[in-house]
Formats: C-alpha cells, sequence, structure tokens
C-alpha cells in the first residue's frame, strides 16, 4: 500500500530549510506551518496531478510561503524552553 503525503509538507521543508540552519527550529516551525495549512493528501504524482491546476499550484505555494514565514517569526521569538541542570 502507498502511503499517503500532504502537499505542503515538501514545499515547507524546502522553504523553511532555507530560511533556518537549526533543526529543531526548522521542525517546529513545520509543524506550526502545516497546522495552519489545509490537508491536501495524495497517493502518488498522477493523482495529484488530477486535482492540481497551475493556479491551484501558484495558490498552494503562496499560502505555504506565507505560512513558512509567519512560523519561523513565531518560532524565532518563542524559543524552545530547555532545561538546565537536574530536574529534580
Amino acid at each position: 500500500m502507498t502511503r499517503p503525503k500532504n502537499y505542503f509538507e515538501s514545499i515547507c521543508y524546502k522553504y523553511i530549510s532555507q530560511c533556518v540552519e537549526d533543526e529543531d527550529m526548522i521542525f517546529d516551525a513545520m509543524a506550526i506551518a502545516l497546522n495552519s495549512l489545509p490537508p491536501k493528501y495524495y497517493r502518488d504524482e498522477q493523482s495529484m496531478g488530477s486535482f492540481l491546476t497551475n493556479e491551484k499550484i501558484e495558490y498552494f505555494n503562496l499560502l505555504a510561503e506565507q505560512a513558512c514565514k509567519r512560523a519561523i517569526h513565531y518560532v524565532s521569538i518563542n524559543k524552545r524552553w530547555k532545561p538546565h541542570g537536574d530536574i529534580n
């Protein structure tokens, strides 16, 4: 069985990884960006082509870019908290 893929995952990863170097920040920003985007799952390239027109591709890319920018900004001002020393 083919695993379904979210159309936005690769777009968000590509955009965010070009803007951010820290791996934790990349994945945090991806999670935030993907949560703000509509899920667009496809099974394979052929099934993806059946629902994507050039206009939709441009629109989805714009949506993804905006979501990624907001997510990067959010993650950059809300750094991940890491405990120092022994928690006990």
